[in-house]
């Protein structure tokens, strides 16, 4: 096969002309419908539809978790930081006589911190089939 042939060979086509349903007005179509689609009024949730959210801010960001995941909301006070942990893990701290490790967001997902303040509260998350089925899961949110 000389060069020119190999580039001419249908795998180095473009999609669209390997398969027409692929087409640049068939992409059009396919953005224009879901545009429309997006552009729809949701609809009124009916009364069995609210779902109650704890919201928190991480960086500039508002964020909210399903309530029946969450333990408590609990005032950051004291923590031990933990030598030899990754930088996200700020430490571990005792909640009414349970160790419970803090998950720091803001430095997992690389988001500007806004320090330590008063105002910092710890997540507390738990679920039906935990780790050990009465451990929680847990994570400190920074809320400004």
């Amino acid at each position: 096969m000389t060069p020119q042939s190999e580039i001419s060979s249908p795998q180095f086509q473009p999609a669209w002309q390997r398969d027409p349903a692929r087409s640049p007005a068939a992409a059009e179509r396919l953005l224009q419908e879901r545009a429309r689609l997006l552009a729809q009024e949701p609809p009124a949730p009916t009364s069995g539809e609210v779902l109650m959210v704890v919201e928190f801010t991480l960086g500039t960001e508002h964020y909210g978790i399903d309530s029946t995941l969450v333990r408590e909301v609990y005032p950051l006070k004291e923590y031990t930081p933990l030598p030899g942990t990754p930088d996200f893990i700020m430490g571990i701290m005792n909640v009414r006589g349970q160790i419970l490790s803090i998950t720091d967001l803001c430095t997992l997902f690389a988001l500007p911190l806004p320090g330590l303040r008063t105002a910092n509260r710890v997540i507390i998350l738990s679920h039906p089939g935990g780790c050990h089925r009465r451990d929680p899961l847990h994570l400190i949110v920074l809320i400004t």
